[in-house]
């Protein structure tokens, strides 16, 4: 049965090793409070770890819900109900955000290595909505956003470098200022979006080396000269 904490008021707490799993945060406020521990920063870690350990706040009903300035490093939030929700200035590193996420407001949030797709239990690939979010001045370095959908987003001044958003929805998004040096955008639809002062759009990808890879099936297999 599902617990409900609707409109409940939580400030300046430790929330780690709670169990919030399919909990109802409507409306919730969480200022200030930590629930993730703290995030590994070593410079071995690359963008293909995500913690399997991730604390599990999956499929919780946070509509409207406030997580400002809240610590969720490394939380599982996968297949959660997050419209509307405000994770201003909100440290979110490496959590897993496959969710609603529609009109939710990301402002300064930190979201390194935040992951935006699951695979289901059939092997089929989800990816989150973030469709008129508001990810202003946000740190997406090296988040996986691959498929999501991002129609109308705010990415104003955002770090979306070596960001993955192959495949996503990106109609009518706002990436003034934005920095996508070295961003994965091949196959991305951003049919009238807003690249007014973007930095480092010359080394994002939006194409496959289709000519390249030909070349090397025609080549075959490189043989070493002794």
């Amino acid at each position: 049965m599902r617990a409900k904490l609707m409109g409940a008021t939580f400030e300046n707490v430790n929330l780690v090793g709670a169990i919030l799993q399919s909990t109802d945060l409507t409306c919730a406020k969480f200022r200030n409070v930590r629930f993730g521990p703290p995030w590994d920063n070593s410079s071995d870690k690359d963008d293909s770890c995500v913690d399997q350990n991730a604390i599990n706040m999956q499929n919780i009903i946070a509509v409207g819900a406030d997580f400002e300035n809240a610590v969720l490093i490394g939380v599982d939030l996968s297949a959660s109900n997050l419209r509307q929700a405000n994770f201003t200035g909100a440290i979110l590193r490496g959590s897993r955000l496959c969710a609603e996420c529609q009109l939710a407001k990301f402002i300064c949030a930190d979201l390194t290595d935040a992951v935006f797709t699951r695979t289901d239990s059939t092997y089929h690939s989800i990816s989150a909505n973030l469709s008129e979010a508001d990810f202003s001045h946000a740190n997406l370095q090296r988040a996986r956003m691959s498929r999501a959908v991002l129609c109308h987003a705010v990415l104003k001044g955002a770090n979306l470098r070596y960001a993955k958003l192959a495949d996503a929805n990106m109609l009518g998004v706002d990436l003034t200022g934005a920095d996508l040096t070295g961003a994965d955008l091949t196959g991305a639809d951003l049919t009238g979006a807003i690249l007014k002062n973007v930095i480092g759009l010359a080394s994002a990808v939006f194409a496959q080396d289709l000519w390249a890879k030909e070349r090397m099936q025609r080549r075959g297999p490189r043989k070493h000269i002794r």
